[in-house]
């Protein structure tokens, strides 16, 4: 990782345009015009795709289509996650979305969302437990 892509992570001053992170931006912007692309029955398709898009992330995934990720890369995400449509992380900082979240529809996720919550918005905001 070089040292502007180190800085945006860090929450520093960085350039976007620097071919490191337009080669990851790029990769997941085609990534999720792929996932939108697909049904729910595509389910072997979307896992293939989640796998690239999100390498750090656990099992019982869904994302109701379309998503909209900055990244992927700099986000982690726990078992049992579901987002409802138009989900949108801009990952530009480490994103955490804990096991066992759902996300409300049209949500733009800017930052961690802790286990076991229910949260939407724009930006994203808890508004309740998930028990």
């Amino acid at each position: 990782m070089d040292k502007n892509t180190e800085n945006m992570l860090a929450g520093k001053p960085y350039r976007p345009g620097t071919p490191e992170l337009n080669r990851f931006s790029h990769l997941a912007h085609r990534l999720c015009r792929d996932y939108n692309l697909t049904t729910d029955e595509d389910t072997v398709e979307r896992e293939m795709i989640i796998d690239r898009l999100f390498p750090q992330h656990d099992d019982g995934i869904y994302l109701q289509g379309p998503i909209h990720i900055d990244y992927g890369r700099f986000t982690k995400i726990g078992k049992n996650f579901y987002a409802n449509f138009n989900f949108t992380i801009l990952d530009t900082c480490p994103v955490t979305i804990g096991d066992n979240v759902v996300i409300g529809a049209g949500s733009v996720v800017t930052k961690d969302i802790p286990s076991n919550k229910i949260a939407y918005g724009n930006p994203c905001k808890i508004v309740k437990d998930n028990k």
